[in-house]
């Protein structure tokens, strides 16, 4: 199997798999309390102008907080990619994770079930799937270094494309950008920098990639399923406090 994404071996490299998850998790955290029970409670409660613009700044800044952690997921799978036992137990967990999270994403972030929008394990689904069709292109392609390059674009836009369709969170960006890191994973430094230019759009993500720098390569604390329940949970829990506010 290939080997994963390269460590440079810089003395700042402290920060393992899980720790990068935690951070990441947290910042979610962050960005969801902000889209759902801040958002609901200014929605709900008569307030004065000055207070409705103090909290219009704390929402901004919570959901700026909050663009750290899509980067830093999609990073991650790409390194379980290159250490999994069984990559398709790994796209089966994702495809289960990402029907059993619909329903807690969509009541929490629209607050009913909707199908113009789906949750972020579908691009990260999608990407995965992206990434190992160029690996399995690499491996047949018998060192046809032309038909990799088309075969890697013709995988990266399909996917891309699909996510586009299926309105999963991030959409096109986020399978772009898993696609990067796959691409670009013997200089992290170089897929850090094409991975940010590529999320521009969301500038606030830069501590992500800075984060990413940090990364030692080593797995840390086995969290892998708690973050996929955490997920769904997270977001039951935050819709359920919205209902109470808005009742």
């Amino acid at each position: 199997m290939t080997e994963g994404i390269v460590t440079q071996g810089g003395t700042y490299q402290k920060l393992s798999g899980s720790t990068l998850k935690m951070i990441a998790m947290l910042v979610m955290l962050i960005d969801h309390v902000a889209a759902t029970i801040l958002y609901t409670y200014v929605a709900y409660t008569p307030m004065a102008t000055e207070q409705w613009q103090r909290y219009n700044v704390l929402y901004e800044a919570m959901r700026s907080v909050g663009r750290t952690a899509f980067p830093i997921f999609c990073f991650l799978l790409c390194e379980g990619f290159f250490h999994t036992r069984s990559r398709t137990r790994q796209v089966i967990t994702l495809f289960l994770f990402t029907l059993l999270s619909e329903l807690p994403f969509d009541l929490a972030i629209a607050g009913e079930l909707t199908w113009q929008m789906q949750n972020v394990f579908g691009t990260l689904l999608i990407g995965y799937l992206v990434i190992w069709g160029m690996e399995v292109i690499r491996e047949r392609s018998a060192g046809s270094r032309m038909w990799c390059i088309i075969a890697d674009l013709l995988m990266m836009g399909g996917g891309a494309m699909l996510a586009q369709l299926l309105h999963t969170d991030y959409g096109a960006n986020g399978v772009i950008l898993i696609a990067i890191f796959y691409l670009l994973r013997f200089n992290r430094v170089y897929a850090c920098i094409v991975g940010y230019i590529s999320m521009l759009w969301e500038p606030w993500c830069l501590p992500a990639f800075l984060l990413i720098q940090g990364y030692n390569g080593k797995r840390g604390l086995s969290l892998k399923y708690i973050f996929y329940l955490f997920y769904p949970l997270h977001l039951m829990i935050l819709y359920l406090i919205t209902r109470l506010i808005v009742t």
